[in-house]
């Protein structure tokens, strides 16, 4: 986390995690380490529609957690609009 530029506005690292649960898991371990450091960290997996994550991945994020197929949906659905 200390080579982390926080305000950046793109994603700078990337964990990808099995299942929801470990993304969900991970996304809250990163942000109560991050707390102190502006870290934003987004939880990114099915089961949920892709639009509401779609439009906070363009809010600008530090870190994701994803699963391999929900990462590669939202990322490809953001570039293109």
């Amino acid at each position: 986390m200390n080579n982390l530029t926080p305000g950046q506005g793109h994603i700078q690292a990337l964990v990808m995690c099995p299942t929801r649960e470990l993304a969900l898991q991970v996304s809250q371990a990163l942000s109560e380490y991050g707390q102190f450091c502006d870290v934003r960290v987004l939880a990114v997996y099915g089961g949920q529609p892709y639009g509401p994550q779609i439009t906070r991945l363009k809010r600008g994020w530090t870190w994701w957690s994803a699963l391999p197929a929900a990462c590669w949906i939202c990322s490809n659905a953001s570039a293109s609009t």
